[in-house]
């Protein structure tokens, strides 16, 4: 949306104020633009991002998306002003709190065209005894907060995050899928010394029409039998038997 597209070159770790910021597993990934970022889940590059962003621009999107909405960011411009909180907040950690419905309605504006809707968790009223529908909920309404020029472009960057990057367990999926992984350390640890983590997976499909936006969040896991995007995959693959 700020029109930056820079690229980076990523030797694994980020140094701001003397904080080590490390992507997983503390491997260099190169050369890298937003695309290959978003696929190989670089943390470096969204450090850089953020400081050219700006902490004010970077709340602003945020809140568009639905961040913060009804529960608190825990983050505020005056705490960003400190570079290492900017840092860790680029990345999606740091003090920044979600909930599993607001990172769906975020990818859902993506996969919506940029246009963001408040989840809608309640259709109508019903008779309790004949099923009768009585009333219907006034729907949420709907906002433009990204253009559609850039959500076409994430739209795709997350398709290449399926097909080759770090969510390639979601994919062969028919009509294909869109998505991200997510790794939020916890600060937990276990008696073993291995830190807990929260583990996500975010995305829709089918990605060249989307009916579905599915989060999926295993929370404070340290050894995992599938992937989040694996249990991805197999919800849809559910949904797709199901018609």
């Amino acid at each position: 949306e700020a029109g930056l597209a820079p690229e980076y070159d990523c030797n694994g770790a980020v140094v701001v104020d003397g904080q080590i910021f490390r992507c997983a597993g503390g491997v260099p990934h190169g050369e890298v633009d937003l695309s290959a970022a978003l696929a190989k889940s670089c943390n470096g590059y969204f450090i850089r991002l953020g400081q050219q962003l700006g902490a004010q621009a970077l709340l602003q999107q945020a809140q568009a998306l639905g961040f913060g909405r009804s529960i608190g960011l825990a983050a505020g411009a005056e705490e960003l002003a400190q570079s290492g909180q900017l840092a860790n907040f680029s990345f999606g950690q740091g003090s920044l709190l979600a909930t599993p419905l607001q990172v769906a309605a975020m990818m859902n504006t993506i996969a919506n065209g940029g246009v963001y809707r408040a989840p809608c968790l309640l259709d109508c009223t019903l008779d309790e005894t004949s099923g009768e529908e009585l009333s219907a909920f006034a729907r949420p309404q709907a906002e433009r907060v990204l253009t559609e020029q850039t959500a076409a472009t994430l739209h795709t960057m997350l398709e290449q995050t399926v097909a080759e990057g770090t969510a390639q367990d979601a994919s062969g999926l028919p009509g294909g899928a869109a998505g991200k992984t997510g790794t939020a350390q916890t600060g937990q640890f276990t008696p073993e010394g291995t830190e807990r983590c929260n583990l996500w997976f975010a995305g829709f499909w089918p990605a060249e029409k989307p009916r579905y936006t599915i989060v999926v969040l295993q929370d404070g896991a340290v050894h995992t039998a599938y992937s989040g995007a694996a249990i991805f995959a197999q919800v849809c693959n559910v949904l797709e038997a199901a018609g």
